[in-house]
């Protein structure tokens, strides 16, 4: 009799989903990522201050504006000049979109909604810049409801 040998498949692991999804997860977290570097424009000069302190983290991310010497705001996505009454309502709308979102954020976090917004605004001003557009990014800030701010300089010339 005449026995018929058994042949079995060896079995093969498909990497190609594994590796699908490892692309995915990557791509994933390079959108989620904060790239906090974009909020500094490097062509600002930030004027020299012998009492200036570093900034203490909090807990939430700031806000951060540059204020360029000509008036103009470089806020994500888009530039103004807050010297023209258009370009001021678009802060001011810019203002109220972050300090809804700084309430949303405090509301999941269990804190009284009539509490103080806990979001700071970093103003990063050109040393050239004239005080007066200072003045109306700082006022703007204030009617939006925000009421921590940094005024960012330098301790030394570089």
């Amino acid at each position: 009799m005449r026995t018929r040998e058994a042949r079995y498949a060896i079995p093969e692991l498909d990497m190609t989903p594994m590796i699908d999804m490892t692309f995915q997860l990557i791509a994933f977290f390079m959108f989620v990522m904060n790239f906090s570097t974009e909020l500094v424009r490097e062509e600002i000069q930030l004027p020299v201050v012998q009492l200036a302190q570093p900034v203490t983290q909090s807990k939430v991310e700031p806000i951060v504006l540059n204020v360029d010497s000509d008036g103009s705001v470089y806020l994500p996505g888009e530039v103004i000049n807050v010297m023209t009454p258009d370009g001021l309502a678009q802060l001011n709308s810019f203002l109220y979109r972050e300090a809804a979102l700084a309430r949303l954020r405090m509301r999941a976090a269990g804190l009284p909604p009539d509490s103080p917004l806990n979001s700071t605004v970093i103003i990063r001003g050109d040393r050239a810049t004239p005080f007066d557009v200072i003045r109306k990014v700082l006022r703007s800030c204030r009617e939006a409801g925000f009421v921590h701010y940094s005024l960012r300089a330098e301790t030394r010339a570089q």
